[in-house]
């Protein structure tokens, strides 16, 4: 029979101990051993050490590990729940094994966007000829924030008479800007893309301020014309692509001909 160990007997083996250089993405899992200095050569633990093992996460909270005594050793799986540093703290009967504690970096996986933050007015309302934004911020899977760049997007903006193609620009810091100009008023579809999902919103496009001076008369008035009276006329405003209701205008005589002002 082996005699009991303390905790400088004690040495930490396992793809968890490796984990302290490359680190780890969240969610996954490693495994822990604890075992004599001397396993290989027979020396063995006795599977009544007061062992514990412990993670704490990033957010403070703490897990203890479920120990499984097999072969003279200590099995420990080690998950680590969130983005950030986790620590890994292994005491037997209240000392420090050796290399304990030790610190474990926690990465997000891959962008998922079905979990992403996208907000923004643009997501949901435009107005016609002008530039809409809104705002993508990067989560993985589990909901954790991914706080870098590098992830690729497609973005359309489709209704009845048109198709647009946005543009999203990566900002650096895990959030990226969306931006997309619509030139029909009207109802439309806005499609995001990233890998094989897509997201899709409905949004609406509404007509612009009306610009005089692109304006041009499209229908002449429908009674007679009274020089120095209103006549009726409609009105077409091809910078902003909408046609807004007729507008009054005043007829006035100019060396002979007549020109049309607006009152």
């Amino acid at each position: 029979m082996h005699a009991t160990k303390s905790a400088m007997d004690c040495v930490l083996r396992g793809d968890a101990v490796a984990l302290t250089i490359g680190g780890t993405v969240t969610g996954s899992t490693a495994t822990l051993f604890v075992q004599s200095q001397f396993h290989e050569a027979g020396d063995r633990l006795t599977g009544m050490e007061p062992l514990s093992v412990r993670v704490l996460a990033p957010s403070g909270g703490v897990m203890a590990a479920p120990l499984t005594f097999e072969g003279g050793r200590y099995l420990a799986p080690l998950y680590w729940p969130e983005t950030g540093k986790h620590t890994v703290d292994v005491k037997l009967a209240g000392e420090d094994v050796p290399g304990s504690p030790f610190a474990v970096h926690a990465s997000p996986q891959q962008l998922y966007l079905p979990v992403c933050h996208i907000f923004g007015a643009g997501l949901t309302e435009a107005v016609a000829g002008e530039r809409a934004v809104f705002v993508i911020e990067a989560h993985d899977a589990r909901g954790n924030r991914i706080t870098t760049g590098k992830a690729t997007f497609g973005l359309t903006a489709d209704s009845d008479v048109e198709a647009v193609k946005g543009v999203v620009v990566d900002r650096g810091d895990g959030s990226y800007e969306a931006a997309y100009t619509v030139h029909r008023a009207g109802p439309f579809v806005l499609t995001l893309t990233h890998d094989s999902a897509s997201a899709s919103f409905e949004a609406l496009c509404t007509a612009g301020q009306v610009h005089v001076p692109s304006c041009v008369v499209v229908a002449a008035p429908k009674g007679p014309v009274v020089v120095g009276e209103p006549a009726q006329v409609s009105e077409s405003t091809p910078r902003v692509f909408v046609s807004p209701p007729p507008i009054q205008f005043r007829c006035r005589e100019c060396d002979g001909d007549f020109i049309w002002r607006r009152w």
